[in-house]
C-alpha cells in the first residue's frame, strides 16, 4: 500500500468513528460525487470547495410597484437593490450583468429624478426574469407579466400606455424568434 493511500484510509477511519453511519454514507457519496465533477469540469478542489462553501442567495424579488414611477426599468431596479436590498454598485453591475459605471450614473440619475422612496406593494418579479441583456428589462418584465396578464392590466400595474407594453411585448418576441434561429 503506497504512503498517500494509507493516510486516506486511515483519515476515512477516523471519519467513520465520528459519524453515524448514515452521515458517513452521505459523506463517501459527496466525495465520489466530488470527484466526477471535477474529472467533468477540471476545476480544482479549492476551486470546488469555494463554491460549495459559498451560501446560497435567497432568489431577489422586486415588488412590480417599483416600475410604476417616472424612473425608467433600469433606473427603478438599481435603485431598489441599491436601498432596499443594500447591495453596492459593483454587485448590482455583476446581477444585471452590466457595467459599474453605467450602473453607478443610472443610480445617480434615479435619485435626481426620484428622491423618495421607491413604492413596494403589489406582485412579486423574480429578478432572473429580468435580467436577459438580449432584451430591455421593459421587455424582460413584459414577457414575463403576459403570462398572467393582458397588455391593458400590465399597463395599468406598471403606469404606462397600452401601447407602450403592446410594443415591448412585439419586441420581445421578435428578439426570442431571431435568437431561437440563431440556435438552431
Amino acid at each position: 500500500m503506497k504512503k498517500g493511500e494509507k493516510r486516506q484510509k486511515t483519515q476515512n477511519s477516523k471519519l467513520e468513528k465520528k459519524l453515524s453511519p448514515k452521515h458517513y454514507k452521505l459523506i463517501t457519496h459527496l466525495k465520489k460525487e466530488f470527484e466526477k465533477i471535477k474529472k467533468k469540469t477540471g476545476f480544482s478542489d479549492t476551486t470546488l470547495i469555494r463554491l460549495v462553501s459559498e451560501p446560497l442567495e435567497q432568489e431577489i424579488r422586486l415588488p412590480i410597484s417599483i416600475f410604476s414611477t417616472e424612473l425608467s426599468p433600469l433606473e427603478s431596479v438599481v435603485k431598489f437593490l441599491r436601498e432596499n436590498k443594500n447591495m453596492s454598485l459593483h454587485k448590482i453591475a455583476k446581477t444585471l450583468n452590466r457595467d459599474d459605471s453605467t450602473i453607478w450614473t443610472t443610480y445617480n440619475n434615479s435619485k435626481r429624478k426620484f428622491p423618495k422612496e421607491l413604492p413596494f406593494y403589489g406582485e412579486l418579479i423574480p429578478l432572473n426574469q429580468i435580467n436577459n441583456r438580449e432584451l430591455s428589462i421593459l421587455e424582460s418584465l413584459v414577457s414575463y407579466l403576459k403570462q398572467i396578464h393582458s397588455c391593458k392590466e400590465i399597463a395599468s400595474l406598471l403606469n404606462r400606455k397600452e401601447q407602450t407594453i403592446w410594443t415591448a411585448y412585439r419586441r420581445a418576441k421578435q428578439k426570442n424568434a431571431k435568437t431561437y434561429k440563431k440556435a438552431a
